[in-house]
């Protein structure tokens, strides 16, 4: 069983790894519906490196129609089903109307606003440099 602080990254002390096969499992709960099934799709061997791919099933009940997704190629079963349960988180709780709003998530509206706010300022010195051109070109 994995830890869920910072696997295969260079620092322990800030990157936190949520177990998405149990938070799927519990959303499933909290909606009363059973938790997905996960099967094994393909195995491919790459320069004898071995990947795995996996599909999820996920009976959605009264929530909407059933979904299957398939998940990417992975090194490990556990990476490998992550990815699928991603998958059905978003599409589960997309069904149910919900939105998935994370760190990222917040980053991504800072970044957003931030990118706005230079825009209005770029479009203001250029507007500001038309009058001054205006000026100076005036006999």
């Amino acid at each position: 069983k994995r830890s869920n602080i910072a696997e295969e990254t260079s620092s322990d002390k800030f990157v936190i790894q949520h177990n998405l096969q149990a938070e799927l499992g519990q959303i499933c709960n909290s909606y009363g519906i059973p938790p997905p099934t996960y099967t094994l799709q393909e195995i491919r061997v790459i320069d004898e490196v071995q990947y795995v791919r996996y599909y999820g099933a996920l009976v959605s009940g009264s929530i909407g129609p059933p979904s299957v997704s398939l998940g990417r190629f992975a090194r490990t079963e556990y990476d490998a089903k992550e990815d699928v349960a991603a998958i059905l988180i978003r599409r589960l709780l997309s069904s149910a109307g919900h939105t998935i709003r994370d760190f990222n998530y917040y980053n991504v509206q800072l970044l957003q606003e931030q990118l706005e706010d230079t825009m209005k300022e770029n479009l203001e010195l250029k507007f500001e440099l038309g009058i001054q051109n205006q000026k100076t070109n005036k006999p």
